[in-house]
C-alpha cells in the first residue's frame, strides 16, 4: 500500500481496501486481521473459484438478471450464487465434486441446484473441446423429468486477471453494502 501511493497520485485514503484470491480460503481467515491491521484498511479473502464466478457474473458476461449459478472450476470442484446468495466454503467438501467422471458430477449439480446457468472455465474446455455441447446434450436428455428447467451452459469469458477483476467485483459489493 505504501508502495503504492508513493509511486502514483493515490492516497491512502482513496483505497477502500484490497481483495485476495486464494485456493483453500480457511487456511487464510486467521491471517485477514493481521493483514488489516498492519496496512490500516479492509482486507477481503475469498475463495478464488468464487471470484471467478462473482466476475463471470458482474464483468464478463453481464448476468444481472440470472440469479442462479454455478461455476464448473475444476474437474472436482465448482462455487455457486443461488439468488442473492453466495455460497462459501465453511468447510473443505462444499462444491466438490468426488469419484466420478465431470459430465456426470456437473449433472448431479444441475439436477440438485436446478441453477439457471452453468459457465464452464475455459481450461476444462481447452480439455476437452466437447465438454459445453455434451453437457447441453445430456441436459436435453434430461428435461423430460423437469420440462420447466431453463437452463444455460455457457464457457467462461474473463480471462486472464479473472480472479483479480472477481476480487474487485466484490470488493465493490462489500464497501458499497457497508456504506
Amino acid at each position: 500500500v505504501s508502495e503504492l501511493t508513493q509511486k502514483t497520485a493515490i492516497s491512502k485514503e482513496m483505497i477502500k481496501g484490497i481483495g485476495l484470491g486464494v485456493d483453500n480460503l480457511g487456511d487464510f481467515t486467521e491471517i485477514k486481521p493481521q493483514l488489516e491491521q498492519k496496512l490500516g484498511i479492509p482486507v477481503l479473502l475469498e475463495d478464488k473459484d468464487l471470484a471467478l464466478l462473482w466476475g463471470e457474473k458482474w464483468l464478463g458476461l453481464g448476468l444481472e438478471g440470472i440469479e442462479d449459478i454455478v461455476y464448473i472450476a475444476s474437474k472436482d470442484k465448482c462455487s455457486f450464487i443461488l439468488g442473492s446468495d453466495i455460497y462459501r466454503e465453511k468447510n473443505s467438501n462444499v462444491g466438490r465434486f468426488f469419484g466420478l467422471d465431470l459430465e456426470t458430477n456437473v449433472m448431479n449439480i444441475i439436477d440438485i441446484l436446478n441453477p439457471q446457468l452453468v459457465i464452464i472455465n475455459q481450461a476444462l474446455i481447452k480439455e476437452n473441446s466437447n465438454l459445453i455441447e455434451s453437457l447441453k446434450q445430456k441436459n436435453k436428455e434430461q428435461l423430460y423429468q423437469d420440462s420447466s428447467r431453463q437452463l444455460q451452459i455457457m464457457p467462461s469469458q474473463l480471462k486472464e486477471d479473472a480472479i483479480i477483476q472477481g476480487v474487485v467485483s466484490l470488493m465493490i459489493r462489500e464497501v458499497f453494502a457497508n456504506s
